[in-house]
């Protein structure tokens, strides 16, 4: 019986104690310590100390979570809702809010820990965020992630919002959506995907669907497919849409006084609640019918007609980028996989089992209708079958149709992308039913039984994917190879029985040949991702026989010369070696006794029991092996898997040879650097194989290797050998060391004394020969080292002695590099706590009697966390000592020589630098192996005193808080301990030296110091981060775990482990431990003095030396507090002028790491200094140093933020509210209300101290700006940082306003690019600080405009008529003052808003409002500057150079509007004289400049008082027809980008003048001109504002599609271009829902209605549909009139067509796409009359297109009935036999992408069309009819198929041939050509698979061989085809033919027969 896979926190926190060598804290004493961070988190909240305070606590709160203790419910719940209330606190620190929403995603994530039961969350806070800062103002630049981070937090605490909210949500999101706008629909779908509550979704996902049909869009698919996946996958629950829970969860987030809108609900079915369950999972049919289309169009399939595509990418580029900001959709191939699996139950009939590797899938064959055809007369009528399902699963049935109709696709000869998309979604949907079958395995699973997968949905969903996958592994693309390969793990684990086979076979063909490398290394592959189940005999009994032989077969896949084999050959045997024991199972380990085992009738072992490992085992998390009842044949398998491990011996000699080989085949590589990544894999496999010998073959392994490396010296392999002798130590460290000891020590000492390592050197280079056989014996002696510690004990006196004379005695790079590396190995395996073993059973398994008799009956075990025992090497007393005796004895002297070679005196040349380097390098690692072996004890005061001089500034100590030290395994933890005390007292000596050799060699600066400084800056490395678990260890150690947990994961929801997982899990947890311990780390003087030294050292001239002292510092600042401020006088100093250029330059390197640039940015206090250095760097010319400057200067701009302190002027009382509920919770302190009040004091204090630091950083900058000597770049830098501290909390600096506008005339483009935008941030944060009354407003920048109003729109569809309408009237005067204008365009489309905001018309006289007083030197600065008309002047001249761009620049418009925004038209005085010149101006740059000018005054004009406008206004309309009258094609893109910009979120009637006289030339022009150009030019005008009006223009819209109606002929090419996109456009701004009334309920109440006459989004109503209609009649008569030849184009009749036809390809190009199909449907027959104009091929190409295209948008039901009736009628009744080709893969197209929409019927429909097609009189037809009807076979079922070749049969036969001569010979050939067709076809419809009727069909082809032509072609063709398309399986395929028939194919294929 399964068992919950749940485990209790108590379970978890014991299974995890028990995989650790000493025990953990109790967790009452870590929920204290967790106590004290959440008390610190919660008074930094309440003293508003968010930075740092907040940081600081949440950093310690990240520590404790990675120590794995439980976190309780309450403390878990209460921490949710205080980090929420962070994050949606507007204004909070960008730092706070990021690390709020990565923590609440990590206490969210799992849905047993935290429910809605226990938290509720409000969604406003978090959609007002996006609402207001997803779309950027047009005078806005400052880019962050917040917006992303926003979009994480809305899908994070999605399940926590309330589902009685769900219609306030929808009532908010579905107003803004406008039809003829990309970005409101795109965004109002994001918030429906990331806010709606997905429970109860009945409501509202109708809607979805609704809304999918009509909108065009990729992006509104991928994340529908992401909402729709969410929905399946929840609602396999019933209990989860249970209304009642609804009304059980509390509804406490509402604010107080606000009413909830909640929507009236149709009523719930009375009984017991049984979910949202419909046809297909919670989809109905006609839902799922539209997905699976989508599903096929996602897939990006290209048929051979290359055009029908889906058009949704077209429309995704009218997006604006702002789109991207938001968290992009779930990968909708994932998406679509969930749907399909979690949407899969038995809903159906049942249809036979296919036995096929490619199902037959249900679609019916042809119904018997009188059609005359021959089946009718073989075949009588039959009653209507009901329709059956695969399994009885329709959604499986769909998957399988969809694969069964791309299989082709999958084959390498015919991949692409669309390939990597099939194999994509066959990986997915596999792995996530492996995933729903082992969720349905746990008891408390809550899916209906009868709702739950079964197993023959398993297994026909891998004969499903068998075919496709076996085609598709062949693959050469990495990613299709990726896919494959985890698809073929998956379903090995699922049905091993139908997939390993045939890999196996494939193997075996690929690795005997070797002769063709992909084959090879794609079988090796799939080997590996079949590998558990192979070896698993309980999974698939007959595997695990064949592995020997695979085994034998991989050997010669190692191979150096090909990496990529090696690399696939080695991941292998990796999968399988871990889950197996390498033993003859013939020969007994074990005596034969006590009944353990007993010897059958061959003489074999064999075991009482049998265990057997299931995947349901695993996912429940019960026993994985248990006792099964042996199954026939088992006994057979069993005894041939003992037999075969006989083989086991001669395999590893072959292995280990082959390794030998490569190894003596290394290149003279001393370091090996690119073949190291091959050798590490190689050596892991070693490894593997060496722990899990048995002893027999352990012995013979031992004794291989040791042969091999004491006959043979490889100086080559030198630098390897060490890891080949590490692999046996693992397996056996005392036979290991007592063969190879005795050896290694001998050759050592013998050539020692004779002179090895003799000759100093302190550079690698190529190893001396004479040194070869020394080098390789310290090598085998290092392998040595990788053993337990205690098998060394034996040998050490003779290890303590050969350390002592290689210390002594080594005088080369590599001998004393080498040797060091010896000791540190020797110390590390003593000291450090490490797993001892890796078997795959635990040791009492291992050393059982039973198991090494009966090993391979554990092949594959998998373990429980309860089960599992992790073995540790723990240091004892006699290693410590051993460690000790080498540290005092050998480490210590040696320091001491070292101290002796830096006394006054001593002579400095090469012997002394090769003493100092390699005696150095000795102690080093001396220190590199003992990290573990001492705890650092730091006391309470040098914490404190560390922190008071950290990084961390002014922040009172009780908030800077520490961890104190945890249990972690140090052997020597006391003080008082003698041994820790000398340990202690020689790292300190250590480190004295280091810093007395480091003044030394400063000193003493030579060519001689420069290899010591090296080995000196390493020595401080060690000094500093050599103990514990450094950071980046931790997550090398978590990378391991994570990477084994992927290689053993079988199913997603695995619980049961290979024991290596729990190995290295329990790794982790020590690894984390020692981490916590790693955190708090003594700084005393000495380490001051050593941080001080390396930084030295980063600044030396040596660039190398430069180099790893700077990557040594910034490593040091990671885990030292307080390094960098100690550090940044020196750098700033090394700034100064007179500085040595080298050192400057390693300053500057310095000062740009991540570590010191972005802390000296962020951190306000320390800003000033860093500037002041960084700006003083001018002195110095050299373009190096330079360089470096301007890499330094962007990387801190792009760090620096803008100031804002207005968070602390909000009132915050919901995040002190939540702050103090998590008080409440947590362990009291005693004066915690007077700790908060000092937290705060002190904050205030902090916070004055940074404004005057902040304002000393202006200064500066200002300084720097305008003074007449700073160089142009360095002026580039101070507009930048004072752009971004440009801030919103104070008043705008007068002196810095003033220096901007002299820098937007500065002669350098990129300042006045700078200064432009300085500009507008200073002057629109002045209108701001006018306009926003309070902090919080001013916070979320929202205004209070005096001229702006809140309506509230009346919810009718006359108002909404009203409303559009009224945009064309003209505003009368007495109007003005109750008039109501909208710029921005936010609802109505679908719905209208409670409130809309509108703005009253501005007053008669007088500035809109006087401007904030403390802004008035700002505003008069502005002012004077310009009030000059030499500074537009100047202006004016730079915006004219010569660009020759061909639109207008924002930048320059938007500056020029904030200075009119501002002043209003006082500037117009000065600027009029110098714009008018520009007007004038023939000049294209000139004209540019006077369309930037104008646009930033019309645009600044908008709150201009009446009379200001009147006077502007008037002298435009003199001004513009003539200016407009003059442009020329190389202006006319400026005065529409002009046009553009002014009409942007602008009311219409605001630019009444120029939008009166758009119109009025737009629809007055003659179309006829003799110049298309002026034509253009007007109509290019009124584009310029339909488009930026959008529906708004929708008053207009119907006057211009009359006009332009009645031009559609026009004879210009361009004007009817032009025509045909109107026509696109004014569709789309007429389109509208039709809805009762327009709100959001009626929309979504309505959308549930089914009817399909219910057109709820309109598009069945046509705009001017009519008109099309009319014109169509008009068609025939023109085609009849219209010339040919030449001047066929020039046609009424051509001209016509194709600006309809362009018309129809732009709409499916377009968001409402859908509606396109009532346009083309009546086009259709002339489309295929088009076709066949070969004078127009214009006309014929765009008319194909278009038919093909259609195909890309899915249709509806009727539509496609209709396009149907049309195409057989086409088919049947053209008299053109072209007409009748080209109509027949257009059905073969429209039935692909549209195949899941057809009904039964239709398909009949189609197979009789098809058929009748066969007979056609042109053969080119015949054949189109038999490739189509092939296509549409292979979707058919196995009884169609049957009766199709029965009838093709029975009508060849029934028709003899007469004489060429005979008035029959052509019907006679006709018809038996259409049989000869009809059976290619159904040989093509399987490709790649032999069915039973197959082989006899040969012997019915041979017969017509010889036939007339075109059959006997036909023949040939069909028989070569079906060759080419089998040769990849002809070695199983073959088997199916018996040898008549293979002589008859051989015949067809080559005319004569082999059998013959």
């Amino acid at each position: 019986m399964a068992t919950s896979r749940k485990r209790t926190w108590e379970q978890k926190w014991a299974h995890d104690s028990a995989l650790l060598p000493y025990p953990r804290e109790p967790n009452e004493t870590m929920q204290e310590r967790l106590d004290l961070y959440l008390r610190r988190l919660a008074q930094a909240t309440l003293a508003k100390d968010y930075d740092p305070g907040v940081l600081q606590a949440d950093a310690m709160i990240v520590y404790w979570m990675s120590l794995k203790y439980p976190l309780p419910k309450e403390k878990r719940v209460a921490l949710c809702k205080l980090y929420y209330e962070l994050a949606v606190t507007p204004g909070m620190v960008f730092a706070v809010v990021s690390v709020s929403v990565d923590r609440l995603s990590t206490l969210m994530r799992s849905k047993n820990d935290i429910t809605i039961d226990d938290i509720r969350l409000p969604w406003k806070p978090i959609y007002t965020y996006l609402k207001k800062n997803t779309f950027l103002n047009r005078r806005q630049f400052e880019l962050n992630s917040l917006p992303l981070q926003f979009g994480n937090l809305a899908e994070t605490c999605k399940r926590f919002f309330h589902p009685i909210e769900t219609d306030e949500m929808l009532d908010t999101f579905v107003p803004g959506i406008i039809g003829a706008h990309l970005d409101t629909i795109l965004e109002a779908q994001y918030y429906m995907s990331a806010f709606l509550p997905l429970t109860h979704p009945s409501s509202w996902l109708p809607m979805i669907f609704k809304l999918w049909e009509a909108f065009n869009s990729n992006v509104w698919d991928a994340r529908t497919f992401q909402i729709l996946s969410q929905l399946a996958e929840l609602h396999v629950d019933p209990t989860v849409s249970d209304p009642k829970r609804v009304r059980e969860i509390p509804d406490d987030v509402r604010e107080e006084g606000a009413e909830r809108v909640v929507w009236e609900k149709e009523p719930a079915p009375k009984g017991a609640w049984r979910g949202i369950y419909k046809d297909v999972g919670i989809f109905d049919d006609e839902q799922w019918n539209f997905m699976m289309i989508k599903c096929l169009a996602t897939m990006s399939i290209p048929l051979a007609d290359t055009g029908s595509l889906a058009t949704g990418t077209s429309t995704d580029t009218q997006a604006s980028f702002e789109i991207g900001r938001l968290p992009p959709p779930v990968w909708e191939i994932h998406s679509l996989a969930r749907i399909i699996v979690y949407s899969m139950s038995k809903d159906g009939p049942v249809s036979a089992s296919s036995g096929f590797s490619t199902p037959q899938v249900s679609t019916p064959g042809p119904a018997h209708k009188t059609n005359g055809l021959l089946r009718d007369v073989f075949k009588p009528p039959q009653p209507v079958k009901l329709k059956t399902y695969l399994a009885g699963c329709k959604a499986l049935d769909s998957f399988a149709r969809l694969i069964v109709s791309t299989e082709s696709f999958f084959h390498p000869s015919n991949s692409g992308s669309w390939t990597g998309n099939l194999s994509a979604l066959v990986r997915h949907v596999v792995n996530q039913f492996s995933k729903r079958w082992a969720e349905e395995q746990d008891p408390e699973c809550k899916t209906p039984p009868h709702k739950r997968l079964t197993l023959d949905m398993r297994r026909e969903l891998v004969v499903t994917v068998k075919t496709v996958v076996l085609l598709a592994m062949f693959s050469k693309d990495p990613t299709i190879f990726d896919h494959v390969m985890s698809t073929i793990k998956c379903v090995c684990s699922m049905e091993p029985e139908i997939m390993i086979e045939p890999i196996l076979e494939r193997a075996g063909d690929a690795l005997e040949t070797l002769t063709e490398t992909d084959r090879t290394t794609a079988v090796i592959s799939a080997l590996s991702a079949c590998g558990p189940a192979l070896v698993t005999r309980s999974i698939f009994p007959a595997g695990a026989k064949h592995l020997l032989t695979i085994l034998e077969l991989c050997v010669p896949g190692i191979d150096l010369n090909d990496p990529t084999k090696t690399q696939l050959t080695t991941s292998f045997l990796l999968e399988v070696l871990q889950h197996i024991k390498i033993g003859d199972l013939t020969v007994p380990e074990v005596p034969l006794e006590n009944g353990v085992g007993e010897r059958d009738e061959m003489g074999n072992i064999r075991s009482p029991t049998m265990p057997k490992v299931s995947l349901e085992a695993i996912a429940d998390g019960g026993d994985p092996i248990s006792p099964i009842i042996e199954v026939v044949g088992e006994d057979e398998e069993d005894k041939l898997l003992r037999e075969s491990t006989s083989r086991f011996s001669t395999w590893l000699s072959s292995f280990f040879g082959r390794v030998f080989l490569m190894m003596d085949n290394l290149p003279e590589d001393p370091e090996g650097a690119s073949e190291d990544p091959l050798l590490e894999t190689v050596f892991a496999v070693c490894n593997q194989i060496c722990t899990h010998l048995s002893d027999p073959l352990f012995d013979f392994v031992l004794h291989l290797v040791f042969d091999y490396v004491t006959q043979n010296v490889r100086p080559n392999a030198a630098g390897s050998i060490n890891s080949l002798i590490a692999c046996v130590a693992n397996g056996n460290p005392p036979k290991t060391m007592e063969l190879f000891m005795p050896h290694c020590e001998r050759v050592i000492r013998n050539e020692l004394e004779n002179g090895a390592s003799s000759i100093r050197s302190t550079q690698w280079g190529n190893l001396r020969s004479s040194d070869a056989t020394f080098h390789w014996n310290v090598g085998l002696l290092r392998g040595l080292m990788d053993g337990n510690g205690r098998s060394l004990l034996p040998y050490k006196d003779q290890l303590f002695s050969l350390l002592r004379l290689l210390r002594d005695k080594t005088f080369s790079k590599h001998g004393y590099t080498w040797t060091g590396e010896l000791l540190s190995d020797l110390l590390l395996a003593l000291s450090h706590t490490y797993p001892q073993n890796t078997w795959f059973v635990n040791r009492d398994t291992w050393e059982s009697a039973e198991f090494k008799l009966n090993h391979h009956r554990y092949w594959g075990k998998n373990y429980a966390p309860e089960d599992v025992t992790v073995e540790w090497h723990v240091p004892n007393q006699e290693e410590v000592d051993f460690c000790l005796q080498i540290l005092r004895e050998l480490v210590e002297p040696t320091l001491i020589l070292l101290k002796k070679l830096f006394e006054e005196g001593v002579v400095r040349d090469a012997i002394w630098r090769n003493d100092v380097c390699r005696l150095l390098c000795f102690v080093r690692n001396g220190f590199t192996g003992i990290q573990t072996l001492w705890k650092e004890i730091v006391s309470e005061e040098e914490t404190n005193a560390v922190s008071a001089d950290g990084d961390v500034l002014d922040e009172i100590p009780e908030f800077i808080t520490h961890g104190s030290p945890i249990e972690s395994g140090f052997p020597l933890e006391d003080p008082k301990d003698p041994r820790y005390q000398f340990i202690a007292q020689l790292k300190e000596n250590f480190g004295t030296f280091l810093h007395t050799a480091s003044l030394s060699l400063r000193e003493h600066d030579d060519e001689n110091a420069v290899d010591p400084v090296q080995m000196i800056v390493l020595a401080i490395a060690t000094y500093f981060l050599e103990y514990g678990e450094a950071a980046e260890d931790y997550k090398t150690v978590q990378e391991k775990y994570m990477n084994e947990k992927r290689i053993a994961r079988l199913i997603p929801v695995q619980k049961l482990w290979p024991r290596m997982v729990w190995v290295r899990r329990a790794r982790l947890l020590h690894a984390g431990r020692l981490r916590w311990n790693s955190l708090e780390r003594r700084q005393g003087k000495l380490e001051r003095n050593l941080v001080m030294d390396v930084l030295e050292w980063g600044l030396w001239s040596f660039p190398s030396i430069r180099a790893s002292a700077q990557n040594t510092l910034s490593m040091i600042c990671v885990g030292f507090d307080g390094i960098r401020n100690r550090c940044f006088p020196t750098l700033y100093q090394a700034l100064q002028p007179g500085v040595d250029p080298d050192r400057m330059k390693g300053a500057l390197y310095t000062l740009n790491m991540p570590n010191f640039a972005r802390y000296a940015c962020s951190e306000p206090q320390k800003t000033p200094e860093f500037v002041q250095a960084l700006f003083a760097c001018q002195h110095q010319e050299k373009p190096s140093i330079q360089n470096c400057v301007a890499a330094l200067a962007d990387n801190a701009v792009n760090t620096v933020t803008e100031p804002n302190n207005l968070i602390y002027l909000l009132d915050t009382f919901k995040v002190d509210e939540a702050a103090k509920r998590l008080l409440s919770i947590v362990t009291p302190e005693a004066g915690c209300d007077a700790l908060i009040k000092k937290c705060l004091d002190n904050r205030v204090k902090r916070m004055q101290k940074i404004e005057k630091c902040l304002d000393s950083t202006v200064d500066i900058l200002l300084r720097v700006a305008t003074s007449p000597s700073t160089h142009w770049k360095y002026s580039i830098m101070a507009i930048r940082f004072l752009r971004t501290m440009t801030r919103r909390d104070e008043p705008a600096n007068a002196l810095w306003t003033e220096w901007l506008f002299k820098a937007v005339v500065n002669p350098n483009p990129k300042v006045r690019y700078y200064a432009q935008r300085s500009i507008q941030k200073t002057l629109r944060f002045i209108k701001f600080r006018t306009f926003c009354p309070t902090p919080y407003d001013l916070m979320i920048s929202r205004s209070h405009n005096p001229y702006k109003r809140v309506v509230h729109p009346k919810k009718t569809n006359e108002y909404t008529t009203e409303y559009l309408n009224a945009f064309k009237l003209p505003i009368r005067e007495e109007d003005m003052p109750y008039m109501e204008l909208q710029d921005k365009a936010t609802s109505g489309w679908i719905a209208w808003k409670d409130e809309d905001t509108r703005y009253v018309m501005p007053k008669a006289t007088g500035h809109i409002s006087q401007w904030e007083d403390a802004s008035r030197p700002a505003v008069m600065a502005v002012s004077t500057a310009v009030s000059d008309e030499s500074f537009w002047r100047q202006y004016a001249a730079y915006l004219s150079e010569e660009t020759q761009s061909e639109s207008t620049s924002p930048d320059a418009i938007f500056c020029i509007k904030s200075i009119f925004q501002l002043l209003g038209d006082a500037p117009l005085t000065a600027m009029r004289p110098v714009l008018v010149e520009l007007l004038a101006a023939d000049d294209m740059n000139k004209q540019r400049a006077a369309a930037e000018f104008l646009a930033g005054v019309v645009t600044g004009s908008k709150h201009w008082s009446l009379e200001s406008q009147k006077l502007l206004w008037d002298w435009l309309k003199i001004q513009l027809p003539t200016t407009f009258k003059t442009i020329k094609t190389d202006t006319l893109g400026i005065w529409c980008s002009f046009i553009t910009t002014v009409a942007t979120n602008r009311d219409p009637r605001r630019l009444q003048p120029l939008i009166d006289y758009i119109i009025a030339n737009g629809l007055e022009v003659d179309f006829n001109n003799q110049s298309s150009f002026e034509v253009v030019k007007k109509e290019s005008f009124v584009r310029a504002i339909d488009a930026d009006l959008g529906w708004r223009f929708s008053a207009w819209a119907g006057d211009f599609f009359e006009r332009y109606w009645e031009e559609v002929g026009s004879q210009h090419e361009e004007v009817r271009t032009y025509i045909s996109e109107a026509f696109t456009l004014y569709v789309k701004l007429k389109w509208r829902p039709r809805l009762s009334a327009p709100t959001a309920e009626a929309f979504v109440r309505e959308c549930r209605d089914p009817s399909p006459q219910r057109d709820v989004m309109g598009l069945q109503i046509g705009y001017k549909l009519d008109n099309l209609l009319k014109l169509i009649q008009k068609l025939p008569m023109w085609r009849e009139e219209r010339l040919h030849g030449a001047m066929a184009p020039y046609s009424t009749y051509d001209k016509v067509a194709g600006t309809i036809v362009r018309f129809l390809f732009g709409m499916l190009h377009d968001i409402n796409a859908a509606m396109a199909f009532q346009y083309i449907l009546p086009m259709i027959p002339e489309l295929f009359r088009m076709l066949i104009m070969e004078d127009s091929v214009d006309l014929a190409a765009r008319a194909a297109m278009l038919l093909i295209r259609m195909n890309g948008v899915p249709m509806p039901r009727s539509t496609l009935s209709t396009i149907l009736d049309t195409l057989f009628d086409v088919i049947r009744t053209s008299t053109s036999w072209k007409v009748r080709l080209y109509a027949i893969p257009g059905l073969q197209v429209l039935y692909f992408r549209q195949l899941p929409s057809l009904s039964d019927e239709t398909v009949e429909d189609i197979l009789a069309v098809l058929e009748e097609s066969l007979m056609d009189e042109v053969v080119e037809v015949r054949q189109a009819a038999s490739d189509t009807l092939s296509g549409i076979l292979r979707c058919s079922s196995r009884q169609s198929v049957i009766s199709f070749k029965d009838r093709f049969v029975i009508r060849a036969d029934a028709t003899p041939i007469p004489a060429r001569s005979d008035p029959g010979f052509a019907a006679a050939v006709r018809t038996v050509h259409s049989a000869i067709l009809g059976i290619s076809a159904l040989l093509g419809a399987y490709p790649y698979t032999v069915p039973s009727w197959c082989p006899d069909l040969m012997i019915f082809l041979e017969k017509h061989a010889y036939d007339p032509i075109p059959i006997s072609t036909t023949v040939t063709e069909t028989a070569r085809t079906f060759r080419k398309t089998h040769i990849d399986t002809w070695r199983e395929d073959q088997d199916k033919f018996n040898e008549d028939q293979l002589s008859a194919l051989s015949t067809l294929i080559t005319g004569s027969s082999y059998y013959a």
